[in-house]
């Protein structure tokens, strides 16, 4: 068998309607699912990380001109 057969063959580039979930793989998605942050959550989290990166930006144009002063 070729890599490329091999590959043709693999699960992950299976198409997706040729394989059902065993009961316990369904399971396993929804654990996972309800762990995933909610729209609210990311976007709270995404606000969040830009007020910190402006922070770092403030802070290194601080020093950046206290260095050329």
């Amino acid at each position: 068998m070729s890599p490329s057969d091999a590959l043709s063959n693999s699960p992950e580039t299976a198409p997706k309607a040729s394989r059902v979930l065993t009961a316990e793989e369904k399971a396993a998605l929804r654990e996972r699912m309800a762990r995933l942050m909610t729209p609210e959550e990311f976007a709270q989290l995404l606000g969040e990380f830009q007020e910190n990166v402006a922070k770092v930006i403030a802070i290194t144009e601080s020093l950046l001109e206290s260095k050329q002063s």
